[in-house]
This record gives structure tokens, sequence and C-alpha cells, in this order.
């Protein structure tokens, strides 16, 4: 395989692989191999050497929000079918762990007429 690199590109690439113990032909074999076995370390591979995401990419990722957002109302839609109000639920950073965890376990002891 023969390549032409900008000789300025090359020196840093070349200065940046030795700091790293590696050559190039060992980059440039490592690379083909793992694009090579078509499966997701190659799809990273290939994904960090695009300049910019595609449109298929923008695309992909707005059906993926749209699914967190619809899955999300679905969640809230069944709680409230229970009887759970989806905004106790919520975060709240004022309360510490042992908070919630002592309130969870006095909940359960009081079901068990414990307490």
């Amino acid at each position: 395989m023969n390549v032409r690199i900008d000789t300025a590109i090359k020196a840093a690439g070349d200065a940046a692989l030795r700091e790293r113990g590696i050559s190039p032909t060992e980059l440039i074999r490592s690379l083909w191999t793992k694009v090579a076995r078509r499966d997701s370390a190659g799809d990273k591979v290939l994904r960090l050497l695009q300049d910019a995401p595609t449109s298929q990419d923008d695309s992909v990722r707005q059906q993926r929000l749209e699914l967190v957002r619809s899955s999300s109302q679905l969640v809230e839609q069944e709680l409230r079918s229970l009887g759970i109000s989806p905004a106790s639920l919520a975060y709240d950073p004022a309360r510490s762990d042992e908070d919630v965890l002592y309130e969870a376990l006095s909940d359960r002891m009081r079901e068990r007429g414990t307490l």
C-alpha cells in the first residue's frame, strides 16, 4: 500500500505514534483489521475518522430522541394509571441517599405493620 501524505502531517503523525510506541505499519495493520471485522470496533474507528456527522447520523439521532421522549410519556401514563405521581419520583438533589433509604425502609415497615 502506497499512500501520499503531506510531509508535515507525516512527521507530526510519526512523532505522535513514536511517543505511543507504535509504528505507522502497526497502526495501519490494526486499523485495517478492525475495519475488516465489520463489527462495532470497526464502526467506531470509521466514525472517528469522519469529519462531520452525516445527515443519516442526524436522522438516526432524531429517531432515538423521539423514542426516548415517547417511551418517557408511556411510562408517565402508566404511573398515573397506577395512581403514582411521576413528580414524586423526580430526582431531588437536596435529599441525600440516606434520606431516601430511611424513607423507603420506613414505608416498608409501615406496610408490614412493624412501625
